[in-house]
């Protein structure tokens, strides 16, 4: 895991070998801490530190940046999904009606690539995760405010004339807020599987 400053500075956090339960976001959205899983057993939580949020122009927070060294490191995304209850004949109509109900107006948010072409193994994924004010985009300039450049956190980086990337909106129930994810694919070779950046105040 990284710490990130104003200038996109990287600096290591002493952590190893963890996996991130989740990442919570305090009701004023400007801190923000992680709950890791203590040796991999799901029972066993700690909470390691609490960083502040990076406030930007146009009252958008950056939460925290997550690259990735290739697509396969990621949780599939189900084409369909089967829901199996024992129920008996006569109340099997009535279940499946609730069932189907329970489903109206939801939204189910699927995070793409911004192209589809072939994936390399020089290549790396990246994103960010911002709050924002209503239902606007992230000014192009902050997209790639977290994006490791330089080594010994990524090799052989090269930037392209355009690189292509994508903003999916998330609306957080309940506030005028909404999570904004931009997903970016870059040219070089990520040093670890996954790196986690939160901003250093």
């Amino acid at each position: 895991m990284w710490r990130i400053d104003k200038k996109g500075k990287f600096s290591k956090y002493n952590l190893s070998d963890f996996v991130v339960d989740h990442f919570t976001l305090n009701k004023d959205y400007e801190q923000t801490h992680l709950t890791l899983l203590k040796e991999h057993k799901t029972a066993e939580k700690e909470y390691p530190a609490t960083f502040k949020t990076f406030r930007l122009d146009g009252n958008i927070y950056f939460w925290f940046g997550l690259s990735i060294q290739r697509p396969s490191l990621l949780e599939p995304t189900p084409e369909n999904t089967t829901i199996s209850a024992p129920t008996p004949s006569s109340d099997a109509k009535r279940r499946m009606k609730e069932i189907v109900n329970a489903r109206e107006d939801a939204i189910f948010h699927i995070v793409e690539q911004a192209d589809k072409r072939h994936f390399s193994g020089q290549e790396f994924i990246h994103f960010n995760f911002f709050i924002c004010p209503g239902d606007i985009d992230v000014p192009k300039e902050h997209v790639f405010l977290s994006l490791p450049t330089k080594g010994p956190i990524v090799s052989n980086f090269h930037s392209a004339e355009l690189i292509a990337y994508r903003q999916h909106h998330v609306a957080l129930t309940g506030t005028n807020k909404t999570i904004v994810v931009t997903v970016s694919r870059h040219y070089g070779k990520l040093k670890n599987k996954i790196l986690t950046a939160l901003y250093d105040g």
